[in-house]
């Protein structure tokens, strides 16, 4: 690297269910409710999220899936929500990693309410080190949106609606993606050290190295402690000896007590509230006020992105 060069790490987003939340859309919980016929389980279910799946469904999550594949490819609901998937779009980042299965993301891209599976086709990618996409454990494979003088990569860490059979629910099926996510970055290991000596940027050819190697700006995902698939990227992104890049949480703040976020402070995630406070779940505007610091979310990720690609300039 010649002198007077910053090193540059990919700038990455990382999207979860909340940012259709803040427009009325429906919740994780709700989903998997919705996924239900029983009529004996109480209110509120308190095992981990993907254990939940599976009493929800009588442990058959990939028929209750596919019989809902059409309504999780998601739709842009109002003219406010569409302004602000655009936005989020929009940020100077190199990647894009969701959760979500749904494709609001890409269908805003479009300037359209939904997205359907013709449109879809077109924006398939995958690494050149593939034959083909992946059918499932979706590591390399990504929807591509934009222009090709600027493209932007959209991956579905835990599947898409268009292939149930990728779609990552319940234990058995998160503990299988971790497999595939340990056996890959392994397989990487030795070219990462290589690049790394060399002073060379690291290739970003799945989205997992785009999370160990950029710096992650989160929104709208809870880092619920069951999503263990995540947590152990991020475990693992501490203990990198490549280059890396910083992982930011941007969560309005909640002051009492939270092993969730005293883990990911000692997994060095930085914290970003605002000093907003989280509103409660009866609060009349706690969607006007999510959609605020949502919004205020995404003007700071979009300073830093600049700030940190004006700081990998020559000076």
């Amino acid at each position: 690297m010649e002198q007077g060069q910053r090193e540059h790490h990919p700038q990455v987003l990382l999207l979860g269910n909340g940012i259709n939340l803040a427009f009325g859309g429906r919740s994780w919980s709700g989903l998997l409710k919705s996924l239900s016929t029983r009529t004996d389980l109480p209110e509120e279910l308190s095992c981990p999220m993907p254990m939940q799946a599976i009493i929800y469904t009588e442990n058959k999550l990939k028929d209750a899936m596919k019989g809902k594949r059409d309504e999780l490819f998601g739709s842009i609901e109002t003219p406010e929500q569409m302004a602000f998937l655009k936005q989020l779009i929009s940020l100077p980042a190199d990647e894009i990693i969701t959760t979500n299965y749904s494709y609001e993301l890409e269908a805003a891209a479009l300037d359209r309410f939904r997205i359907g599976e013709a449109q879809l086709k077109t924006m398939l990618r995958h690494s050149p080190k593939l034959n083909r996409a992946e059918p499932k454990y979706l590591l390399q494979t990504y929807n591509q949106v934009g222009s090709d003088h600027r493209a932007t990569r959209i991956w579905h860490a835990h599947g898409e609606a268009r292939k149930p059979d990728s779609m990552i629910i319940g234990h058995y099926y998160y503990a299988k993606l971790l497999g595939r996510m340990i056996q890959y970055i392994d397989s990487r290991s030795q070219e990462h050290q290589r690049r790394a000596r060399a002073g060379l940027a690291q290739e970003i050819g799945s989205w997992t190295e785009a999370f160990l190697f950029g710096d992650v700006y989160i929104l709208g995902f809870g880092f619920d402690i069951s999503e263990f698939d995540l947590w152990w990227l991020l475990n693992r992104k501490k203990r990198e000896i490549a280059p890396h890049g910083k992982t930011y949480l941007f969560e309005m703040r909640d002051h009492s007590f939270s092993e969730r976020k005293d883990l990911l402070r000692l997994l060095d995630v930085e914290l970003v509230d605002f000093g907003m406070e989280k509103p409660s779940a009866n609060d009349p505007d706690c969607c006007v006020r999510y959609e605020d610091f949502y919004k205020r979310a995404v003007a700071e990720m979009k300073r830093m992105m600049l700030n940190h690609t004006e700081e990998c300039a020559y000076v």
